[in-house]
């Protein structure tokens, strides 16, 4: 699993892809592009971004029992780097 708690609204999120590339089961909390990029794929969990700690916990809790639950993996599509920084930003091809 992995959680995207961000105090803000993430613009993209690298990170989300790289945890799509290793079949990790995301969730996060309902703002920004990491919960529109889940909701159109379909997956993963998106949470209310108002929860109380005690109620995201919670959620956390019952995301791990429905990944216990359900081994379907997916199968990401995007863009793959095989150096994300080094790729992305084109460094060293000069």
């Amino acid at each position: 699993m992995a959680a995207f708690l961000s105090v803000w609204p993430e613009t993209f999120c690298y990170t989300l892809t790289e945890a799509l590339r290793h079949h990790l089961y995301p969730v996060a909390l309902n703002y920004g592009a990491v919960a529109e990029r889940l909701q159109a794929l379909n997956y993963g969990q998106v949470i209310a971004a108002d929860l109380m700690p005690v109620e995201i916990n919670q959620a956390l809790l019952e995301a791990g029992q429905i990944l216990q639950q359900n081994t379907k993996a997916i199968d990401y599509s995007g863009m793959a780097y095989s150096d994300l920084i080094e790729d992305y930003y084109q460094l060293g091809s000069e």
